[in-house]
């Protein structure tokens, strides 16, 4: 059960285009508090154990804390075409931890959807979640989806939050010596970086995705691609 919520999450997240990153004051998320709690016990069932639950949840003992918007860097930004914090832009990925008896245990994230912000997953783990809930105003949350390491960005630093960030960067660095080990990171990869949308797609999806190329042939190109990332995302949580 927590591999298929893993999977989902993550495959909903990869959806997102890179054209609607820029979210915009009517978006429909975060959700409500009312209904949160409710989705928690929907989604979760009877796995609660897996999730680090010490028992059963139930909408007495769980609470939803404080909405972080996930944000990702554009393919400029990777490729080390365009630099500056205006190029770690918003996605539709909301996050936030969730509590049990007042200790964090989880991270659910929801996702807006045109005029509805819909559940899109739990588990990204308690690490994050309390990351999210120490982060002040200023700061931004993004990640970089091939290390599965999340960051936080305050004005021109970026600090690590979860352990594989920790791992690439143990101490806090600029924005600018981080987009240099970026664009180190992926330039003599296999794969064209286009970590924006939390993609990265190959040279030969991206010649799919060019206008001239009939929608039809996009689709299932994006198809195939989301089906090996499927497998990945299976293989990566067992």
């Amino acid at each position: 059960m927590r591999i298929e919520v893993l999977a989902l999450g993550a495959l909903i997240t990869l959806l997102i285009p890179a054209t609607s990153h820029v979210v915009s004051a009517q978006s429909p998320c975060p959700p409500t508090q009312v209904t949160m709690p409710l989705d928690v016990i929907a989604m979760i069932g009877g796995d609660y154990s897996d999730f680090g639950f010490s028992q059963e949840p139930t909408t007495s003992n769980i609470s939803i804390g404080q909405f972080a918007n996930a944000h990702s860097m554009t393919e400029d930004f990777v490729l080390g075409n365009t630099s500056g914090a205006a190029q770690i832009v918003a996605t539709s990925s909301w996050l936030a931890p969730i509590s049990q008896n007042g200790s964090i245990v989880e991270t659910i994230t929801y996702l807006a959807d045109g005029s509805s912000c819909v559940l899109a997953g739990i588990g990204d783990g308690a690490e994050i979640g309390t990351a999210i809930s120490q982060m002040g105003s200023s700061d931004i949350l993004f990640n970089e989806w091939p290390q599965s390491a999340w960051f936080k960005l305050n004005g021109t630093t970026v600090t690590g939050l979860n352990t594989a960030a920790l791992a690439l960067h143990p101490d806090p660095l600029s924005l600018a010596d981080y987009q240099t080990a970026v664009v180190d990171r992926y330039e003599d990869s296999d794969f064209d970086p286009d970590l924006s949308g939390s993609q990265m797609a190959s040279e030969d999806m991206r010649q799919a995705e060019r206008p001239e190329t009939s929608r039809p042939l996009v689709l299932a190109t994006l198809m195939s691609a989301l089906g090996v990332l499927a497998v990945w995302a299976v293989r990566r949580f067992r």
